[in-house]
């Protein structure tokens, strides 16, 4: 008995013009792909339908196809053949250029990177973010058993109309599992590497193709996370713009007047001193500008960061933090959606403002305290500085609305006379000290975040988590994958400081030469390590899993055999030739790029675009199909 022919239909396409086509069924988020090849036929095919493979009594439906573009093509004979490309349905999560359905979601987040719990309202599993997703794209069912239930280190995802399909598949890298529409016209999450082996005696396989596949495995994998962010207080000290628009501190600056106490001799303020002292007005408007203005980072700085870069903790170079980052790591309260954000940047230190004009306005700072910027109106806080202020992040600068010093004695002489009474006409002459109140630059601090930038090569530092593989392994540097949904964040703690008198106690300031605060002395630093390393961790399993020892096998059958994608069996393709010989194959732990691109070249593909974020060219429904003419002609 004479084997049946397989059969392609789709609507609008003639089934006696199809001379030949293929169906490839995958894994992932971009849809499966069929060519139907066709003699030149009349009217217009519709955009969307169901395509149909039929042999004999056996049928194959993949329902809500889309017709994505025919082109024309030339045969061997020189004879005109029209290729028609149909998307399976994932055609309706996006393809191409093409985005449809997105996502917004602030999941599985922290008040502080060390809280064992989550922001009330934010924690999903796993399974519920891809089922977020999945709805996003329009899906009323699905089947996500095989991901893990892990609410302790469920991963943390901030969604800002992302698109729904790359959002759902990076959830799924994290965990090592795929993707594809079953039987059922359900999408089907599944864990790499798990599923059945391929079935059927010689009577149906006209091939099989079992191979060692030696596993190409490095010594090491490794995570690069986001770069780090620390959050510390950072010493600031007064300085002054030079006439080359460099910045150095007060004591350096070529502008320093010619005056007994130098800087605290001037006021900024006095309009006719100031021309007297500084006559070149280019140098003038410097000093107006920016005495007891502008401030900027002072270094050395120490860090404890050891165990997070390797290196030293001290800090020489200004260079190293450039650009500051624009917030805390401390977050406000949390109260309800919208709410929870960081804390801006603060300063604080010992300073004079306008209601303290003759003294400080505390005795003591404090760092160790939190300051919450919306509920403090005044610097009676440890020395929190609440007026307005801008930060010059690529330059380390902090440039105040108003004038900012620090106000101190110092003795200076002062010459009486006084006139005998008479008949004496001797004056006498008294000569004694007191104290006089002059300004000085204030101490203060910047409590910001930061990143740290290479000793050697100068590039934002990252935290890495890495693997050793089993042997054997190959003489060969690690792997290294950058994930920047990973971020590592280090929050410095201060201790509360000692008795610190920087003011006399009957209320008068100290003297201008009294000495600074004490160093700053580090309580404790609280990281977010521990979820870092279980997030990098499931990165690292998933990358584990490409370096395991496969038996990969492709098997070719007669006719048409349906069989299900799994985890293991990754894909299967379905075609007819010419003659109507139809043909099954698929592929266990592998994949046949004869008919379609591996799946790890459309996985960097799909990413490329999803940072890109293509658009849909103006004026071009993805709707619908393309048309294009040969490119080349018989002679």
């Amino acid at each position: 008995m004479a084997a049946p022919k397989g059969i392609w239909s789709f609507p609008g396409i003639p089934a006696g013009s199809i001379i030949h086509g293929s169906m490839v069924e995958q894994h992932g988020i971009t849809p499966g792909a069929a060519s139907l090849y066709c003699t030149p036929f009349a009217g217009t095919p519709k955009t969307t339908g169901n395509l149909q493979l039929t042999y004999g009594t056996k049928k194959m439906l993949w329902k809500n196809c889309l017709l994505d573009s025919i082109h024309e093509e030339l045969n061997d004979s020189g004879e005109r053949i029209w290729v028609a490309t149909i998307l399976d349905r994932r055609w309706m999560w996006g393809h191409g250029d093409a985005k449809y359905g997105t996502i917004s979601g602030w999941y599985n987040q922290r008040l502080q990177p060390d809280d064992p719990g989550f922001i009330p309202g934010t924690q999903r599993s796993p399974a519920q973010l891809v089922q977020l997703c999945l709805q996003a794209l329009g899906e009323t069912r699905w089947n996500t058993n095989a991901l893990p239930n892990t609410p302790d280190t469920n991963p943390p995802v901030e969604w800002d109309y992302t698109p729904a399909a790359e959002a759902m598949q990076a959830i799924l890298d994290l965990y090592g599992c795929r993707i594809f529409i079953d039987w059922n016209d359900t999408p089907m999450v599944v864990r790499l590497g798990v599923g059945r082996k391929l079935q059927g005696g010689e009577s149906i396989v006209t091939a099989a193709s079992a191979t060692a596949d030696p596993v190409e495995r490095p010594p090491q994998i490794i995570i690069a996370c986001a770069p780090t962010r620390f959050q510390v207080d950072l010493e600031l000290e007064a300085v002054m713009e030079e006439p080359d628009g460099s910045f150095v501190g007060l004591p350096f600056s070529k502008l320093m007047p010619a005056l007994k106490n130098g800087w605290s001799d001037v006021d900024p303020i006095d309009a006719e001193a100031m021309i007297s002292i500084f006559p070149n007005l280019q140098y003038r408007k410097l000093v107006i500008k920016h005495l007891w203005k502008t401030y900027q980072v002072k270094v050395p700085i120490n860090l404890p960061i050891a165990q997070w870069v390797g290196q030293g903790v001290v800090i020489r170079s200004l260079q190293r933090i450039l650009p500051l980052l624009d917030t805390q790591l401390d977050r406000m309260p949390y109260t309800g959606p919208g709410t929870g954000k960081y804390f801006p940047q603060v300063v604080y230190g010992i300073f004079s403002d306008e209601h303290e004009i003759n003294n400080n306005v505390v005795n003591v700072i404090d760092p160790s305290i939190i300051w919450d910027p919306a509920t403090l109106t005044s610097s009676d806080l440890g020395g929190y500085y609440h007026k307005s202020f801008t930060v010059d992040r690529e330059r380390g600068l902090v440039q105040f609305s108003d004038h900012v010093y620090r106000v101190g004695t110092k003795q200076i002489q002062v010459i009486e006379d006084e006139a005998l009474p008479p008949p004496s006409i001797i004056t006498r002459r008294t000569i004694h000290k007191v104290d006089a109140i002059f300004r000085d630059e204030a101490y203060l601090y910047l409590r910001t975040a930061i990143h740290l930038r290479d000793f050697v090569n100068n590039s934002i530092m990252r935290y890495e988590r890495a693997r050793n593989l089993p042997a054997p392994t190959l003489p060969v540097a690690p792997r290294y994958d950058k994930k920047d949904d990973l971020g590592a964040n280090v929050i410095v703690r201060y201790a509360k400081p000692g008795p610190q008198l920087h003011n006399r106690p009957q209320g008068q300031p100290p003297p201008l030469n009294a000495p600074p605060p004490a160093q700053l002395k580090i309580a404790s630093v609280v990281t977010n390590k521990q979820q870092v390393d279980a997030n990098a961790d499931r990165y690292l399993d998933a990358i584990q899993l490409e370096y395991r020892v496969l038996d990969p096998e492709t098997r070719r059958y007669a006719g048409l055999f349906p069989i299900q994608l799994d985890g293991a069996i990754q894909q299967v393709t379905y075609w007819v030739d010419e003659e109507g010989f139809t043909r099954t194959q698929a592929s266990y732990n592998c994949e046949a790029h004869e008919f379609a691109p591996p799946y790890r070249e459309k996985r960097k593909l799909e990413q490329v675009k999803a940072q890109l974020q293509i658009t849909q060219p103006v004026g071009q429904s993805a709707h619908e199909p393309t048309w294009t003419k040969p490119t080349r002609l018989r002679a």
